[in-house]
């Protein structure tokens, strides 16, 4: 699963990389940045994409980080509900395939 790693950590980078372009207007470093979260909760919303939970944890840890810019704070918070619903998920079915 390291492309999705890949993918998790190209995401993270456009993100922080749109907050820094002073170039850009601020709508479009804006637009930017929600697309990166409507791609990260489309991906786990999706029961069919795979994720694991180092992957899990590295965007956990994104939405830590952006929770800290006050613009994001609520689909931050949103996310992190998404991913903690999937850290819950897979943490079962660990449980049920290792027979605990």
């Amino acid at each position: 699963m390291p492309e999705f790693k890949g993918l998790c950590a190209m995401l993270r980078e456009r993100f922080y990389e749109a907050e820094r372009d002073q170039r850009q207007n601020s709508e479009n470093r804006v637009a930017t940045q929600i697309k990166v979260f409507e791609v990260m909760s489309y991906w786990l919303a999706q029961p069919q994409l795979p994720v694991n939970l180092e992957l899990l944890r590295e965007m956990q840890e994104f939405c830590k980080t952006a929770h800290k810019m006050k613009s994001f704070q609520t689909m931050a918070e949103e996310l992190l509900r998404s991913i903690e619903a999937r850290i819950r998920v897979s943490m079962v079915s660990l449980n049920l395939f290792q027979g605990v």
